[in-house]
């Protein structure tokens, strides 16, 4: 698949033109392996089902979160990376599927985050802190407090929705 140039940024897809759908074997890899996979295919759109969405990427944080803690426990920052990585794509897409929106660009994406109506405060800092410090131990802590907020937000969200 033809990566937009909208979305080929650091740290991401910095210098990446194509991604290669070959290697999606399972839906897991298209939450942690393919960045934005579902804002960049439309093979489904979250945005407007955005309940359901969110309960995936809170269970793939839910899963992953001991793993990172051990990481950086154990000093191998490098190793926490890569899942760094795919949970700070989830929680960005989160936060737009959250305010039924598509994520549609990653150059701009401090500046979108901080236009939405439902996000946690200074969401928009917080996450250029955490995309900035993907290999320490207070970008995790900053990721972490934000997946905690952002959960207590959804809820927030759905009771508005149904009154």
């Amino acid at each position: 698949m033809k990566l937009p140039s909208s979305f080929q940024m650091a740290p991401f897809y910095e210098n990446q033109t194509e991604i290669d759908e070959k290697n999606l074997r399972s839906e897991e890899d298209k939450w942690l392996s393919v960045y934005f996979y579902f804002d960049l295919t439309e093979e489904v759109k979250p945005w407007l089902d955005y309940e359901r969405f969110l309960a995936e990427i809170f269970h793939y944080w839910n899963k992953n979160v001991n793993q990172l803690k051990a990481y950086f426990h154990n000093r191998k920052p490098q190793k926490a990376k890569p899942l760094m990585m795919a949970m700070s794509a989830l929680l960005i897409d989160a936060l737009f599927w959250l305010n039924k929106e598509k994520v549609r660009k990653l150059t701009s994406i401090i500046t979108d985050i901080e236009g939405l109506v439902y996000t946690p405060v200074n969401s928009g800092e917080r996450i250029h802190f955490i995309l900035t410090h993907l290999s320490h131990y207070q970008g995790f802590v900053q990721m972490e407090m934000l997946f905690e907020e952002l959960k207590k937000l959804y809820a927030r969200v759905k009771i508005i929705e149904r009154k």
